[in-house]
């Protein structure tokens, strides 16, 4: 009886970490491909190409916590990402870094380009 709980244990154990690791795959290529869309929009904004540098790589700084923040994942109703919320925590963030750059005309140019956004879900 001992050993067979202990197998079973062990089971759940590797199940686990195996479940584990392919969320962790497939979070890092959801969150891989959000970044790419954010830095992807960017280039279609007025922005002038060392504003772009620049602010890509602020996103780059804050992308994670930001896109954490949009990522709801429950055991319910799996995992949901609320794209807006991203756009708003991304935006926050990297205007917020830039003023701490002194960089505050990017900042202001920032905030007018999310001010513009507006945000349509995808169609099912």
């Amino acid at each position: 009886m001992k050993k067979r709980l202990a197998q079973w244990m062990i089971s759940i154990l590797v199940f686990s970490a195996i479940g584990f690791g392919l969320y962790q795959h497939f979070r890092s290529e959801a969150s891989e491909r959000v970044k790419a869309g954010i830095v992807r929009f960017l280039d279609q904004t007025p922005l002038s190409q060392g504003d772009r540098e620049v602010t890509t790589r602020l996103i780059s700084e804050v992308h994670e916590e930001a896109f954490d923040e949009a990522l709801n994942i429950s055991r319910t109703s799996g995992a949901k990402f609320d794209n807006e919320r991203y756009v708003d925590e991304i935006f926050a963030r990297i205007v917020e870094r830039a003023r701490e750059e002194g960089l505050t005309e990017l900042a202001t140019t920032l905030k007018e380009v999310h001010s513009n956004i507006t945000i349509r879900e995808p169609r099912h």
